[in-house]
């Protein structure tokens, strides 16, 4: 399999005009992932994307995105044109349509990498600190910024995260998961959606997000932080964006030092009420349950996937956090 998407990639980097020198498949996450090494040095990431999960609008929508936040001097990725002119082309990969996309590479360490497993307090209060001034930034630059006549990307509301079709998907159908479970799951859905139509779409607190900022999206290079991977960016509250950031140390000793430099980094460059930070335990269930179905839609990624896990978490951390935003 490796060798037939190598010869779809080089396929694909044939309307860069790029000569190849060395190509890696990355990781498998979202979509199918290389780096590209040309000849002269440069190297470059060509993203073949999901089929289904985007639209060539929303595409197109995404890069318009990023293009209006590296105008405000936030670092994500910068993509390349084809010799055509435009940012995508149609690939075919076994049997289905992807579109192939080219960024540019960016050089560093993931800020999950530096932190390592053994969480040193100090740094990672800093790193976190940094983490929540960009966060506050790019949500300044989301509420100012007016979207083109043409923008279309998902959403991440009550009706996107516990609709009859969540973007991440059915949660409480997991696959994995036990029949107690799915029954659990199935009772909160409808609470947990009532308790965000509640909570209301306040232009405070929603707006575009990056949705899916853990520190591996986060490369750090020097004091500098890249943002990259905006294939889930799309509306949502600003506490989400922050819940994720947090969510793969929520059982850590040093989550608390964490969750502070987070939220005093993002209070340097935007205003976080009380009231909204009441909001995060419950995002931070939110997002266990929305990898529940991510997982669940994804079953090559099923050796990774603790569903048991996750969903052991939501239900033990769920009473408390609606009593912190009651």
């Amino acid at each position: 399999m490796d060798n037939y998407l190598s010869a779809v990639a080089k396929e694909a980097t044939s309307n860069w005009r790029i000569e190849i020198s060395e190509l890696e498949l990355l990781p498998l996450t979202e979509n199918i992932a290389f780096r590209v090494t040309e000849v002269s040095g440069k190297r470059y990431v060509l993203r073949l994307h999901r089929p289904g999960y985007h639209s060539l609008d929303e595409l197109k929508s995404e890069q318009q995105w990023t293009h209006a936040l590296r105008d405000a001097d936030i670092d994500v990725p910068v993509p390349v044109k084809t010799t055509n002119g435009s940012y995508y082309c149609p690939v075919r990969v076994c049997g289905d349509v992807r579109y192939a996309g080219m960024l540019k590479w960016v050089n560093g360490a993931t800020m999950l990498s530096l932190l390592g497993d053994e969480v040193d307090g100090e740094i990672a209060a800093k790193r976190f600190f940094q983490l929540g001034e960009l966060l506050a930034r790019i949500h300044n630059q989301a509420c100012f910024w007016k979207p083109p006549e043409n923008f279309s990307r998902h959403a991440f509301n009550a009706d996107g995260l516990f609709g009859d079709q969540p973007f991440w998907g059915r949660f409480w159908e997991a696959r994995l998961a036990n029949k107690k479970q799915r029954q659990w799951l199935c009772r909160i859905r409808d609470q947990l959606r009532a308790v965000l139509t509640r909570y209301g779409e306040s232009p405070e607190t929603y707006s575009l997000i990056h949705s899916d900022l853990h520190p591996g999206n986060v490369i750090v290079n020097g004091r500098q932080l890249h943002i990259i991977d905006f294939d889930d960016a799309g509306y949502g509250w600003h506490q989400y964006d922050l819940a994720v950031s947090l969510f793969d140390y929520r059982g850590h000793t040093e989550f608390l030092l964490v969750q502070n430099s987070l939220f005093e980094g993002y209070r340097q460059h935007r205003r976080l009420s009380d009231q909204a930070i009441s909001y995060v335990p419950l995002f931070l269930v939110i997002r266990a349950l929305a990898l529940v179905g991510w997982f669940s839609d994804r079953p090559e990624h099923d050796e990774r996937a603790d569903i048991t896990g996750l969903v052991d978490y939501a239900a033990d951390a769920l009473e408390r956090a609606l009593a912190a935003c009651s």
